[in-house]
């Protein structure tokens, strides 16, 4: 009897795990990750070819006058009575640019004008007269010293007055109003000859325009024209006026029709001319670690070559050991 018993007891156990199998979800199947494909590797490739290349150095310049006269007054303290011109005004030789205040400097001309008539009527009466010699030298010597104070009247008044000693245009006139007082060698007024042209350049890129170099000059509307470095930055005579000292100087081999100082112009100096050389674009070239090289496909794949370059200009270099015509050089 109590064998039976357990038996039951054991298919009842048996029974319910087997329906409470049942009982759970069905597990899903799991499945595999699809499988990616491998994306083509394309490369742009540039054919390594030869041709020509230079290197320049362009700056911007401007016409200027190559006769230059600044006036000034030599003695300063006095005042300013005028300035009889206007920038832009065109003067001929001789011309009044400027003048100081001299007072009573035109009435002591004139007070000084009969007192050497006097001493010459003086002087001239001693000899009608018959006077002896004493009395004849005391008039003379007085008519040389009224004479002597009258140039001296008229030094005064040719120094107070500025006048051109050449036709051109006035470029510049200093910053003073009448009534001002002048220093003595400050520049009043400035004479340009408009038809002496010259093209002037300051800047930093000036080693290379050297006395004697040839250039070649653009103007804003196209024309091109020749021209030779007659003055560079250490090269500048003693006399030389300060406003040019350490500038570079240009005289053109043929001014051109219709330019005025002050009009722009590039100056183009060419320092390297290289013809059937390897010639690749600059940004094809890499630099790491002080190494220049290229990247380049041989047989599928990509490959670094080390490269010597030559001339280089800021969108090619010149290689003149690395790699040969035909390579190809990848582009990315």
């Amino acid at each position: 009897m109590p064998g039976k018993i357990v038996r039951r007891a054991l298919l009842l156990v048996a029974a319910l795990c087997l329906a409470g199998c049942y009982l759970f979800p069905k597990e899903e199947k799991v499945l595999a990750p699809p499988l990616l494909a491998t994306p083509e590797v394309t490369y742009s490739t540039v054919a390594v070819k030869k041709g020509t290349i230079e290197s320049k150095t362009v700056v911007m310049a401007s016409f200027s006058s190559a006769l230059e006269t600044p006036l000034y007054f030599r003695a300063g303290g006095n005042r300013l009575k005028q300035i009889a011109v206007k920038v832009g005004e065109d003067v001929k030789v001789g011309a009044l640019v400027a003048e100081l205040d001299t007072g009573s400097l035109e009435s002591r001309i004139a007070q000084q004008k009969i007192v050497l008539r006097k001493a010459q009527v003086v002087s001239e009466r001693a000899v009608v007269m018959g006077r002896d010699r004493f009395e004849k030298e005391l008039a003379s010597l007085d008519v040389d010293l009224a004479t002597l104070q009258l140039n001296d009247l008229l030094s005064s008044r040719d120094e107070s007055r500025l006048v051109s000693p050449v036709s051109g245009r006035v470029v510049y006139i200093g910053a003073m109003r009448p009534g001002d007082l002048v220093d003595g060698f400050r520049t009043v007024v400035q004479i340009d000859d408009p038809k002496n042209l010259q093209v002037l350049y300051r800047g930093s890129d000036t080693s290379v325009f050297s006395v004697g170099v040839d250039v070649t000059m653009n103007l804003y509307d196209g024309r091109t024209f020749d021209g030779k470095v007659v003055q560079g930055s250490n090269s500048s005579p003693a006399d030389t006026p300060d406003n040019l000292r350490g500038a570079i100087i240009v005289k053109p081999t043929t001014l051109p029709a219709n330019v005025q100082i002050g009009d722009g112009v590039t100056i183009t100096r060419l320092t390297m001319h290289r013809e059937n050389v390897i010639v690749v674009a600059r940004d094809l070239v890499h630099t790491y670690l002080g190494r220049n090289f290229v990247e380049v496909m041989e047989n599928g794949q990509k490959k670094e070559k080390t490269v010597e370059l030559g001339v280089q200009t800021a969108t090619e270099v010149e290689v003149t050991a690395g790699i040969a015509v035909g390579e190809k050089l990848l582009a990315r």
